[in-house]
């Protein structure tokens, strides 16, 4: 095959395509119904027989044949009178159609559809009309239309399109016929006109059906002009919820929860929150930084400094503890003064005694008790300087109140020992005991 046909069959299958692409279908149709023609002579209009040869037609008049009836329909514009001139047709601007042979010269149709004559029509249905209905004797098909004439009838009027039929009686010169009109807009037509289109359709275009007239009337859970809208789960927020079928709620980016109402924080964000905005961090009290990672109030969440040390916001994340007497290090954690731990309770007096002991025996030996002295003692760290920064003054290292757990065969340096001398009604090494509650005791175990 030559390029020359390729491309002449080509042009072929193109153009056959356009002409399915653009074929219109009608907006609306009128249609005609026979019901009765009543021609008990079998005569023409011009008074002849029916079904006899035009030579023949001058010598009879009477005991005709029986007609051959068809009829014939012109349909156009409104016009108030209609031509003088029966058996001429023209100027049909909305149609014209004709009908097969129904019957003889008179008869009833029990089925109207038998008589029936359908125009369609595309243009904007202009509600008033003129048509005008023909008798003919088809005996001879061949003959002039004022040959085959037996009746003819016009009627001007105006008409909306309706399923409910208009009946019309016409008494002629020469036959009585009865027949009916109406206009129907075509499928998925509507209104006075034929020009609302509405199709029902349930797919991603569309979810509806079409009332009386043309509206489109949506399905449940659907919204909107073309009905495409689903409506989501009740209280689903507006703006950040969304929905592609009726009764989902799905969020939008930012947003969670069943109603798409709780805004999501900003990733990574450790202690703030969105505040009603999606992608925020907005830091709780006492946080900063970008992601609320950075302590501001580290002394406050934390409470580094021991043995009451005062405890001071330097930086994100960073304090300063400020150590009492007798206290060292950067959490006060250093122990340089028995003392400095308030170890008397209930208001006693801490003292150190004048004596202190270099013992390098193990713990083995204290009391034989596998490292627990029963003695209050305080090993010491070397006695530093109150505000001192330099190095301590004795070769000491270590201090606790009490030594508990102390490996064995490990040598004890500096036991620095401390009295507490105890206000009225307490006892103890360390104040701890209520004299009265200590009386009582003793005197129910004597009982």
């Amino acid at each position: 095959m030559g390029t020359s046909d390729s491309c002449f069959w080509t042009f072929v299958a193109v153009l056959l395509t356009m002409t399915r692409i653009t074929k219109v279908c009608a907006s609306g149709n009128f249609e005609l119904q026979i019901l009765e023609i009543s021609n008990t002579n079998s005569h023409l209009l011009s008074g002849y027989c029916c079904g006899v040869p035009l030579s023949m037609r001058s010598t009879k008049t009477t005991g005709c044949p029986p007609c051959s009836t068809a009829f014939r329909l012109c349909l156009k514009e409104y016009q108030s009178t209609t031509p003088n001139q029966p058996g001429i047709l023209s100027g049909c601007s909305f149609g014209n159609s004709s009908s097969k042979v129904i019957g003889g010269s008179s008869f009833v149709l029990t089925d109207p559809e038998v008589g029936s004559m359908v125009l369609p029509f595309t243009f904007r249905w202009t509600k008033s009309f003129t048509l005008i209905l023909q008798a003919l004797d088809f005996y001879n098909t061949s003959y002039p239309v004022s040959e085959q004439l037996i009746e003819e009838t016009s009627f001007s009027g105006v008409i909306l399109p309706s399923p409910e039929w208009n009946t019309l009686d016409h008494i002629g010169k020469n036959a009585r016929i009865t027949y009916r009109v109406r206009v129907q807009c075509a499928d998925n037509y509507y209104n006075t006109t034929c020009t609302t289109f509405c199709r029902p359709r349930n797919d991603q275009f569309g979810h509806y059906t079409c009332g009386d007239r043309g509206t489109k009337v949506c399905i449940s859970g659907w919204q909107g002009a073309n009905c495409d809208k689903a409506i989501c789960k009740p209280g689903c927020d507006p703006i950040h919820g969304k929905c592609d079928h009726p009764g989902e709620c799905e969020c939008r980016p930012g947003w969670r929860g069943p109603l798409c109402n709780e805004c999501m924080v900003y990733p990574g964000c450790r202690h703030g929150s969105c505040n009603g905005s999606a992608w925020q961090c907005i830091c709780d009290t006492n946080w900063g930084g970008i992601l609320c990672d950075q302590d501001l109030n580290y002394c406050g969440t934390h409470e580094p400094c021991m043995h009451g040390g005062t405890c001071e916001n330097t930086a994100p994340d960073q304090y300063r503890c400020t150590c009492a007497e007798g206290l060292s290090g950067n959490r006060c954690e250093i122990v340089e003064h028995p003392c400095a731990t308030k170890p008397c309770k209930n208001s006693g007096t801490c003292a150190l005694k004048d004596s202190t002991k270099y013992d390098n025996k193990s713990s083995k030996d204290l009391d034989g008790m596998s490292g627990v002295e029963q003695t209050t003692a305080v090993v010491v760290r070397g006695m530093r300087g109150m505000s001192s920064m330099g190095k301590p003054q004795r070769p000491a290292t270590g201090i606790r109140s009490t030594l508990v757990g102390q490996p064995k065969n490990q040598p004890i340096l500096n036991v620095v020992e401390f009295t507490c001398t105890c206000t009225t009604g307490w006892t103890g090494s360390t104040c701890e005991i209520s004299e009265f509650l200590f009386s009582l005791t003793k005197s129910l175990k004597m009982i």
